[in-house]
């Protein structure tokens, strides 16, 4: 592989987030994702593109483009988040948690606590963390 190639792969994101069983409705638990469209969301910075397939939210990363954030458009108190998610083995991704545009930013990059997923395997990390 190219060093170009695979720099850019090494930056680049790749996440899918599935759809949640509708006993999360009945436990009390509140949805974000309605599993047929972006409803709800806004995509900021980069230009990595999103659309909904089979019931989940996959992004799929654009060559020399910036980190790309899909963030919904409600804010949120206290919560808990259950997701799932599947990066690509050369590649990292991440879920921010109560992260901020600044009002300042034209390109609205997203800044603030994120859990980071580590797919790569760059020193021996193959993981998640905060």
């Amino acid at each position: 592989m190219k060093p170009l190639a695979a720099t850019i792969l090494l930056f680049s994101h790749f996440m899918v987030l599935p759809c949640v069983a509708d006993h999360h409705k009945e436990s009390g638990w509140k949805d974000l994702f309605n599993g047929k469209d972006l409803s709800g969301f806004t995509q900021r910075n980069g230009s990595a593109t999103y659309e909904v397939v089979d019931g989940t939210i996959l992004g799929t990363t654009a060559k020399g483009s910036p980190n790309s954030f899909l963030c919904t458009d409600k804010k949120y108190g206290d919560f808990e988040l259950t997701f799932e998610v599947k990066c690509h083995n050369r590649l990292n991704s991440g879920v921010q948690i109560r992260s901020k545009t600044k009002n300042d930013d034209p390109k609205q990059r997203v800044n603030g606590p994120q859990i980071e997923i580590e797919a790569s395997g760059a020193k021996g990390a193959e993981s998640g963390y905060v």
